[in-house]
This record gives structure tokens, sequence and C-alpha cells, in this order.
């Protein structure tokens, strides 16, 4: 299953596509590890670095297993379109989940995302 990343809208009455994770600031997968840098680039690769960690793997672990759950098909953030976005670090995360399923957090120290 391919997931999509959306952008919220703050237009009244404006509502997100069924099957979507918010992951915006403030939510439990929003990035409020780079939120003290100066550029989105430097936000997404800030939180690119942390979520990779091996102590954040039941992290990684939760945010598949809801994605599998609840068959989420769209991730939603305030980013627009085409722009640099943690929500494109998760998508990531879920397309790699069956390469980090057996894997062991000191064999994941080998790997360079």
């Amino acid at each position: 299953m391919n997931i999509t990343r959306v952008s919220r809208s703050r237009e009244a009455g404006a509502k997100l596509p069924p099957h979507t994770l918010c992951v915006t600031r403030g939510t439990h997968f929003g990035n409020d590890v780079g939120k003290c840098k100066t550029s989105r680039a430097a936000q997404v690769a800030a939180f690119e670095a942390w979520i990779w960690q091996p102590e954040q793997a039941g992290l990684r672990h939760e945010f598949t297993e809801r994605v599998e759950c609840e068959g989420i098909r769209h991730i939603a953030c305030w980013c627009k379109a085409g722009d640099q976005c943690h929500g494109d670090i998760w998508i990531d995360v879920w397309n790699n989940r069956i390469v980090f399923a057996d894997m062991t957090s000191s064999e994941m120290n080998w790997i360079k995302v």
C-alpha cells in the first residue's frame, strides 16, 4: 500500500480525505525535534536523523502498526505540496518497514538511510 502526503487547509469547512493520519506539530507523530532550526530543510534533516536512531524503533513500529491497522493512505501536514516535510520521512519509514522488521538495533546502526 502506498501512502501519499496531503496538505492541510485552514479554509472553513476543509476536511481531510478518508484514511488520513495527521502528523502536524503537536500530534503524536508531529515534528517537535527540529522546531528550533531556522530552515525547513534543517527541521526535516533533524527529524530524519532522530527518527532513524535505534531508540526510536518503538515509535517507528507504532507508526507502521497504526498505518496498517487503520488502513492509512494519506499523511497530512501543513507543509505545501512539493516543500520538504517530515511527513515524507514518515512515508520513508512506512516504505522501509519490511527492510527493518527483522533487524536488531545494533544491525540498524550499520545502515545509513
